[in-house]
């Protein structure tokens, strides 16, 4: 009879949950919010590192293809076609990084 309970108190917690999830609106006490909005900052804080750190590594592989770019004169036969397609991709793979990056950090700062 106690497990069944417990159960029940489980189901209603999350169905209370839910609710406060659709509406916006929680039942939290003073102190709740306050630990909530330390929590948010925290990983607020920890995102714009992950972003600025995916920003940095954009512009290394744009620099990278920049730097295959100049060297291109000196490869012979097909690694010039190698080095031709490396270059391609790391200059998508990085302007699509360090832009997507950008966007969702600057998105981030208007919460």
């Amino acid at each position: 009879m106690e497990e069944n309970s417990k159960e029940t108190s489980v189901i209603e917690k999350d169905t209370q949950i839910a609710a406060e999830e659709e509406t916006g609106e929680t039942e939290s006490g003073p102190g709740e919010d306050a630990g909530q909005d330390a929590d948010r900052e925290k990983t607020q804080g920890r995102s714009r590192f992950v972003y600025g750190i995916r920003i940095a590594c954009g512009a290394y592989l744009v620099y990278l293809s920049w730097n295959l770019i100049k060297d291109i004169g000196t490869a012979e036969g097909w690694h010039r076609a190698v080095v031709i397609i490396a270059a391609g991709l790391f200059t998508l793979a990085g302007a699509g990084l360090v832009i997507v990056s950008a966007r969702r950090l600057i998105e981030e700062g208007r919460k």
